[in-house]
């Protein structure tokens, strides 16, 4: 290779070197990383092989994580953070890409405001979601749901859902696995996301006749209908 090669290479190699170089806590600044949904109380290292303590994910808690950046999606204008906690590991996407990608593990989203007294444990298998600019691109895997007492203890109900998308979003659609008492023996959730961050979900069970399922359902924010009980609930992620 001539020497005028050589230099163009180094040109384009010392700007991802320098940011692998940069202290974690600069870096995530610079790399506007925490509009992904990432944060935490500090942090330590360098993107090559830093540390993030008390992390969050879009508010919820994952202790301490090891975080690095791959380098290559960085040339096609892609921030590709690799996330690893004590029960969950993800790639977290920024930029052209946008998502999450080889999603395995668990997430506890302690009062998820779905129901009074109820903790919900999310439970990642190979999941995909990424969007590139105005519509969802990939998405695949399998994503468990279930619902526990925030007490503890064994799970009230179990579901199992499926990644994909549809049209411009990407959609996760739980039904039961087993059997489950009460009124989440018919539950059904789907989620819809929108390539601008904009998510819904709805829930519905289709018949309820013992009194006390429906009074229940009711004090969780369901409302009865021509479809069964349902209930929607909208937002938006950064």
């Amino acid at each position: 290779m001539s020497a005028r090669g050589l230099a163009w290479l180094f040109a384009l190699a010392l700007p991802p070197m320098l940011g692998l170089s940069l202290p974690l806590r600069l870096a995530l600044g610079l790399s506007d990383l925490e509009q992904a949904g990432l944060g935490a109380s500090a942090a330590s290292g360098s993107l090559w092989q830093g540390r993030l303590h008390d992390a969050r994910l879009h508010g919820r808690a994952l202790g301490d994580v090891g975080v690095r950046l791959s380098p290559w999606p960085l040339l096609t204008g892609t921030r590709e953070l690799v996330v690893r906690g004590a029960t969950l590991r993800a790639s977290l996407l920024q930029g052209a890409r946008r998502g999450i990608r080889d999603a395995n593990g668990t997430l506890v989203l302690e009062d998820p405001g779905l129901a009074p007294g109820l903790a919900v444990v999310l439970d990642a298998d190979a999941a995909r979601l990424v969007f590139a600019g105005d519509a969802c691109r990939s998405a695949s895997g399998r994503i468990g749901l279930a619902l526990h007492p925030a007490a503890g203890g064994d799970p009230l109900a179990v579901f199992e859902g499926t990644v994909a998308c549809d049209g411009r979003a990407a959609t996760v659609a739980w039904t039961p696995s087993g059997t489950a008492p009460g009124p989440f023996a018919g539950l059904r959730i789907d989620a819809r996301l929108e390539p601008d961050g904009a998510w819904r979900l709805r829930s519905v069970v289709p018949r309820v006749d013992d009194a006390r399922d429906a009074a229940a359902l009711e004090l969780a924010g369901f409302r009865a209908g021509p479809a069964g009980w349902s209930r929607t609930d909208s937002g938006s992620f950064p």
